[in-house]
């Protein structure tokens, strides 16, 4: 049997229900999480220990990097799988975080936790832990990973991207969903592994840890409207700011009238790698659509030109073949048809184009940005992807 160490940070999986807090409240030890799901002992063997009894919104850098420590540990004391069981609300930030402080890890990783106490009959606590220690023993996945609900019922869970994954819903048991990627893999308590999407495949790596610098101030602002400098203003004498905005990454800098652009924020107008990213995606996406609009266009002008044949063999051979006007009537509508068809494609060609253009200009541009930023390998692998998109969408021209 494989050798799992599973280490607990707290959070719902080891809470119930406090009537009279009307909440949550922690309870369940490492020992205790154990005993409540005897099942896992007979996937693998199993050590279970606590690292911090804690919800997932106290946590700060130097969490992660006592987290990082603690599985650096298990690797050395020969674990084939670690499993970490965490609070749901801010899992998706820990999975990141780990992701870029393992580098080469050569184990799964797997983050899980419950959006249900594990008190309660409708907790997915038992399934995510199951599937979670299922996956490790049935895979030879390396890496991080996030394994929770794949819907609302106990059929089975999906491992999610460590840092393409959002929690959706405060208490939804398929709350987690893989935003502009696919999941990595699909897994059932019986132990049947399906990959989905691409993942790091088994081969001989060294750990090496590449911990945060947990003095580092960083922000977090979110556009939105009526905003003011004074927000940004703020963190001026932090270490960095991470802005969520819309679009392409679109502040309030527009000036229209007397009512905009009193936020003080100038403007940027040099496009970023996910910007460019983001504009070659939507480019090819339009692409794909115009090219299915031209299908459909050419479909049909040539069911339209057989039954303008059938028509003109059945005039010809019918008792009216010497009719000049209804000769003349059926050239008409063939005419009609194509030059319709043609209409079509005057319109839709330059469209072709445009976007051709456009799409192959941004991955260019991002190529370039990309070397001068000398990218980490998650964003190698994106760029790796948007090639492989564009090698498919020629194969559909050919």
């Amino acid at each position: 049997m494989k050798k799992i160490a599973i280490l607990h940070t707290g959070g719902t999986v080891s809470s119930y229900y406090d009537d009279k807090k009307g909440g949550v409240s922690t309870k369940y030890t490492a020992k205790d999480i154990l005993n409540l799901y005897p099942e896992i002992k007979h996937i693998a063997k199993i050590e279970s220990r606590l690292i911090q009894n804690m919800w997932s919104q106290d946590t700060r850098f130097s969490h992660y990097n006592l987290l990082a420590k603690e599985v650096e540990k298990e690797v050395k004391n020969g674990a084939e799988g670690v499993i970490i069981t965490h609070g749901t609300d801010f899992m998706h930030y820990t999975s990141s975080a780990l992701a870029f402080i393992l580098e080469n890890c050569p184990i799964p990783v797997i983050i899980t936790g419950s959006q249900r106490s594990s008190d309660r009959g409708s907790s997915d606590a038992k399934l995510n832990l199951i599937c979670a220690c299922q996956f490790i023993v049935n895979s030879n996945y390396q890496g991080v990973g996030i394994c929770m609900h794949e819907s609302t019922n106990d059929d089975a869970c999906l491992i999610l991207h460590p840092t393409k994954t959002r929690k959706f819903h405060t208490s939804r048991r398929d709350a987690f969903k893989v935003v502009n990627g696919k999941p990595i893999a699909r897994v059932t308590s019986q132990g049947n592994v399906g990959f989905i999407g691409k993942h790091n495949k088994s081969e001989d790596k060294k750990l090496k840890l590449k911990l945060f610098d947990d003095k580092l101030k960083i922000g977090i602002v979110k556009a939105h409207p009526n905003m003011f400098a004074e927000e940004l203003l703020f963190y001026k004498n932090y270490d960095g700011l991470v802005i969520e905005a819309p679009g392409l990454g679109n502040l309030p800098t527009t000036k229209l009238d007397k009512e905009t652009n009193v936020s003080g924020i100038e403007p940027d107008d040099e496009p970023g790698l996910l910007d460019l990213m983001e504009k070659f995606e939507d480019d090819f996406l339009t692409l794909k659509e115009i090219m299915e609009r031209i299908a459909h266009a050419t479909v049909e002008v040539g069911e339209k030109m057989n039954a303008r044949t059938a028509e003109t063999v059945q005039f010809n051979s019918g008792p009216n073949s010497k009719d000049r006007k209804a000769a003349k009537r059926l050239i008409a509508k063939a005419a009609g048809d194509m030059e319709q068809y043609a209409h079509r494609m005057e319109a839709e060609i330059p469209l072709f184009s445009q976007h051709l253009n456009s799409g192959m200009n941004a991955l260019i541009q991002a190529s370039q940005l990309s070397i001068e930023l000398a990218m980490q390998g998650e964003d190698l692998e994106q760029v790796r992807e948007n090639l492989d998109g564009v090698q498919e969408f020629y194969k559909t021209l050919e």
